[in-house]
């Protein structure tokens, strides 16, 4: 399913997803979003998609246009039925006597609470208490929610919910695994992390030491000041990161090391120590042995 706006244009995500779908063979449901703004304009956006390799059913061809409106709840039973409609004539089905794997969507890092991940499940049947891995991180299924905040016990194939439980903040797009306990997780976790760090440090060459800054400086080399980047949320990283990429000085380059959500700990410090970086913490604080490090570092 995608969406577009019905006041604008056939946006380039949307755009994007378009040629993969269509490789794959998957049905197509468009929700023509914000029908209930004035200065909509219908055709212009079936123009856009038609143009795109996207045919609507009332022009001839085969996907299904839905028209919305999230301010005004405008079609959103009628998107519901013809995405069951769609998934029961596709025979779209998904085994939920297994264990669970799917996709983090979004993630971040709750002051109170600690590490929250937003995913989606895609196989299976995902349960309180599961041990699982995403990406880097690992834990275990402490408290599950869907989106209006109810508190679900199981989530069946399809279903995206918030679980808390993780060990940190995982990234947008990786894939989690239900595993057999919370080591078995707990290891596959810290080879992944430790891989990425081994090959980002391999990339970077070793230390360098204040006397080799200013030697470089006075041959007229460009410096790069290296940057750890941790925040409360991926928004904020990327806000930072656009702020940072409109800096032009012809003597420092500034070079984003590494970016993540959550406080700063351990891995950090160590990552900062080895190539030389600094560590910019928005929103967040450090765990109490990540500044004692840090402190005997200096």
């Amino acid at each position: 399913v995608w969406g577009c706006a019905a006041n604008g244009r056939g946006m380039p995500p949307t755009v994007e997803c378009i040629s993969p779908a269509r490789a794959a063979g998957e049905p197509v449901i468009v929700a023509m979003n914000k029908m209930d703004l004035p200065d909509i304009n219908e055709q212009r956006i079936l123009g856009d998609l038609s143009t795109n390799g996207i045919q609507p059913q009332e022009w001839g061809g085969d996907v299904e246009i839905v028209r919305t409106s999230a301010e005004t709840g405008q079609g959103i039973d009628e998107l519901l039925e013809t995405v069951l409609l769609t998934a029961e004539i596709s025979e779209l089905k998904a085994n939920p006597d297994r264990k669970a794997l799917g996709v983090c969507l979004e993630a971040f890092q709750d002051e109170g609470i600690g590490p929250i991940a937003w995913i989606i499940v895609q196989k299976g049947t995902l349960r309180i208490g599961d041990p699982i891995q995403v990406g880097p991180t690992y834990g275990r299924i402490r408290q599950m929610y869907n989106d209006k905040g109810e508190t679900l016990s199981e989530a069946p194939p399809s279903m995206p919910v918030k679980v808390t439980g993780l060990n940190a903040v995982p990234g947008a797009g990786d894939h989690f695994f239900v595993m057999d306990d919370i080591e078995e997780a707990r290891n596959i976790a810290e080879e992944r992390m430790y891989a990425g760090r081994t090959q980002l440090l391999s990339n970077r060459g070793g230390p360098r030491s204040f006397e080799d800054i200013l030697r470089e400086a006075r041959e007229g080399k460009v410096q790069d000041l290296n940057m750890i980047l941790k925040a409360d949320t991926p928004g904020s990283i990327e806000a930072i990161k656009g702020e940072l990429g409109k800096l032009d000085h012809p003597d420092v380059r500034v070079s984003v090391l590494h970016e993540a959500v959550g406080g700063v700990n351990e891995s950090d410090v160590y990552l900062a120590s080895a190539s030389d970086a600094v560590i910019v913490a928005f929103h967040v604080i450090a765990e109490d042995r990540a500044q004692l490090l840090a402190d005997n570092e200096r």
